[in-house]
């Protein structure tokens, strides 16, 4: 994603730092940052000297401070989105399951039912009650959609634990097969 490059004034409150550097996205409903990003593709700005991820400033903009141990998640499971309407408090444990249940929801969604809710017109809510999918699934089809139309970038992936250790395990088995291929070329 681009990044502004206009610095906000030293006096401006947080409110309008945010809304400098973030635009809505009529077809979902997210406010999308367009500032800084992670690697992660989390929206990133300095706050009272201090990097921050975004969407926690934005909760904390309306709704004040986060309590200890507790998470901003995203119902539209974009990871680009301040909007506070979509951010939600829970633990850790609640954002996999969380993620685990829309992961599932979205892999059982056919192709005709993904094309359906891209063109479906009307609110996140009325498209999910139409199509009976949680209001994220239909916010996070509208945004890929978005991103693929202004060729941002795509946040990267996440990878399992399982997935890493299976690729350790992988790469293992390789190096362990070119050892003892050069053990039996220097024997011979």
């Amino acid at each position: 994603m681009s990044t502004r490059t206009f610095r906000c004034p030293a006096h401006w409150t947080l409110r309008q730092r945010l809304e400098h550097y973030s635009i809505a996205d009529p077809g979902s409903g997210c406010i999308l940052w367009v500032g800084n990003t992670g690697k992660n593709g989390y929206g990133m700005l300095n706050w009272q000297s201090q990097p921050w991820l975004a969407h926690r400033l934005a909760w904390i903009a309306v709704h004040g401070a986060i309590p200890p141990g507790m998470n901003v998640l995203h119902r539209c499971d974009v990871r680009a989105c301040i909007n506070p309407a979509h951010l939600f408090l829970g633990t850790t444990a609640d954002n996999m399951r969380d993620l685990r249940e829309k992961e599932r929801i979205r892999a059982r969604l056919g192709d005709g039912a993904r094309e359906a809710i891209r063109s479906a017109t009307g609110s996140p809510r009325e498209i999910a009650a139409r199509y009976g999918v949680p209001e994220g699934v239909v916010c996070k089809i509208k945004h890929d959609q978005l991103a693929a139309a202004l060729k941002l970038p795509r946040p990267p992936t996440r990878i399992s634990k399982s997935d890493k250790l299976l690729a350790a395990m992988e790469q293992l088995q390789s190096t362990l097969q070119e050892v003892l291929r050069a053990m039996a070329e220097k024997s011979d």
